[in-house]
């Protein structure tokens, strides 16, 4: 059941990419599959430069003589972003529905957490034109340009289920609105303190999914339900909450119910550079009896899923070490990371189903499941696509190869371990912090 996953998912790549417009308007080396191909190659685990993909590119193509950096640049400029949009749309679409089973959900619900994170890119103008550059507090621009990246995340199946990049200064909650299509009935969109405003809360509702959003507490700046609500001193309560029409939209008020829940913390002294903030968060699952309350707390400590996604996809991927300085290249290489990792969470599936076959069921949400050392997957989901796309082994060989990987990943899956702690801190703080 597994191997048969990745199988699609990498066929449908491999046919997606084989049915891409085969030449440009200029009779060239490169056509448009050819420039995919390099483009993958960029963008895969530990990144790589121009020079040794058409190395690899001649030997594998024949080629006489391996093209020049710059004209691997220009074939990339006629590669539309929407091409790569589109390839990694095809491929989701395959993914999602396997790997979205009964084994990844939480009361029937699939659970995306929806966050944005900050990502630094080329210094030039192009760039600085099109994502913007931060200011520090005196004025002084800061070294590099950045954009925002808005991911809608599965956080149980660990697939991406959406993305919008748009200016550093972006709105997350504009970005969020992009993927209410993907949040309909069945799913339950997870989102951080300060994240919803009620426009976006009424998006989710209107597309028919459920929300668990933690809420800022603040005197200042809270709803007036979790002001209230923080003053009664209950650890729960249900209350109706009134959202306004959407900005542009000719619609009436709607009320509805909304349960919010206070976070109890545990007796004895926090961990070392842990503090006890006041927890609440807004859930439209009204019923204890679904998910009770300290379900939805952990629940919410599950959203961290996305924020290691995030670290993989900037540390693993090296996503900002950028080959191009254009906004559109830019914007390609984002793509094809997804891309990588949505052919990753097809092979973590075989590996997690052969791992329940051998240790037994285990809750999607068990604090302590097992779980699959990542960055060997991602290692081997790049070696066998390029076994497939590059090399052109047979279909047969790549997938008994892909077999082996997944005995290996399930034979060295190991037990998360919650009770960790590490401070968070980032080791790539270029241009993101005021300086000391």
């Amino acid at each position: 059941m597994g191997l048969s996953t990745f199988s699609r998912a990498i066929s449908c790549y491999h046919t997606a990419c084989q049915q891409l417009p085969h030449g440009f308007k200029r009779k060239r080396q490169f056509d448009t599959a050819s420039t995919m191909m390099a483009l993958m190659q960029l963008s895969a685990v530990g990144g790589t430069s121009y020079l040794r993909v058409l190395e690899g590119m001649s030997r594998s193509m024949g080629w006489h003589r391996p093209p020049t950096p710059g004209a691997l640049s220009q074939a990339r400029g006629k590669v539309p972003t929407t091409t790569t949009h589109g390839l990694w749309q095809a491929v989701r679409q395959v993914v999602q529905p396997e790997v979205s089973d009964p084994t990844s959900q939480v009361a029937g619900l699939r659970v995306v957490a929806i966050d944005g994170t900050r990502v630094l890119v080329p210094d030039h103008p192009d760039a600085e034109a099109r994502f913007g550059r931060p200011s520090y507090r005196k004025g002084a621009k800061k070294p590099l340009p950045q954009a925002l990246l808005v991911l809608g995340f599965d956080v149980f199946s660990r697939i991406p289920v959406g993305a919008s990049l748009m200016r550093y200064d972006g709105s997350e909650r504009v970005g969020a609105m992009t993927m209410t299509d993907l949040l309909g009935p069945g799913s339950l969109a997870v989102m951080d303190r300060g994240f919803v405003g009620k426009a976006l809360l009424r998006h989710l509702v209107e597309a028919g999914g459920e929300v668990l959003v933690r809420m800022t507490t603040s005197e200042a700046n809270s709803w007036d339900c979790v002001y209230h609500f923080l003053k009664s001193g209950e650890r729960e309560t249900t209350v109706d909450l009134v959202l306004p029409a959407r900005p542009g939209v000719d619609e009436p008020p709607r009320t509805i119910r909304v349960r919010l829940v206070r976070r109890v913390f545990s007796v004895g002294r926090p961990r070392k550079g842990q503090k006890r903030d006041t927890m609440v968060l807004l859930t439209t699952i009204t019923d204890p009896a679904k998910i009770s309350a300290d379900h939805l707390v952990d629940l919410y400590a599950e959203r961290w899923g996305i924020e290691t996604l995030f670290r993989d996809l900037k540390t693993v991927f090296n996503l900002e070490q950028f080959h191009s300085r254009s906004p559109d290249r830019i914007t390609q290489e984002i793509y094809a990371a997804l891309i990588w990792l949505t052919l990753a969470a097809a092979m973590e599936y075989g590996a997690m189903a052969l791992v329940r076959s051998q240790r037994g069921r285990q809750a999607a949400d068990d604090p302590k499941r097992w779980q699959v050392r990542r960055t060997l997957l991602y290692h081997f989901v790049q070696d066998r696509t390029m076994d497939l796309i590059e090399l052109g082994r047979s279909p047969e060989e790549v997938m008994a190869r892909a077999q082996e990987n997944i005995e290996y990943l399930a034979r060295y899956a190991a037990k998360r371990r919650p009770e960790r702690s590490t401070p968070r801190e980032t080791r790539r703080p270029w241009g993101r912090f005021e300086a000391n």
